[in-house]
């Protein structure tokens, strides 16, 4: 099984800013005084859900397939589950958030250049 571990900033519901949950807590520099992307994670857009994690601060900006498929080297991979998860701000424990299940060709993962 293909699986992706992507660490976001914590919010209640990732469905944009709302009064009490206005930006994620956490998750990157980015986040003390912008929203980070992963805020609309879970946002429905006509039928669909665009997730947002930064892999990494440091360049090269891209994610390693091979790492979750080992020895793959296309730069695109498909059906792959992907688990969101964060650190909770109270008890500061790394807690699930949601899942993204077997993500669709048409869904792939691509690398960003």
């Amino acid at each position: 099984m293909r699986v992706l571990l992507a660490r976001i900033g914590f919010m209640k519901f990732y469905k944009g800013p709302k009064p009490g949950d206005e930006k994620p807590i956490g998750g990157g520099k980015y986040n003390t005084e912008g929203i980070g992307h992963e805020a609309y994670n879970f946002l429905n857009v006509r039928g669909s859900l665009y997730g947002y994690f930064q892999p990494h601060m440091k360049s090269p900006y891209e994610i390693n397939l091979g790492r979750i498929e080992q020895g793959y080297s296309d730069d695109k991979i498909d059906k792959v589950l992907v688990i969101w998860f964060a650190t909770n701000p109270i008890d500061r424990g790394q807690v699930v958030i949601g899942w993204y299940q077997h993500i669709a060709p048409q869904k792939e993962l691509r690398l960003q250049r």
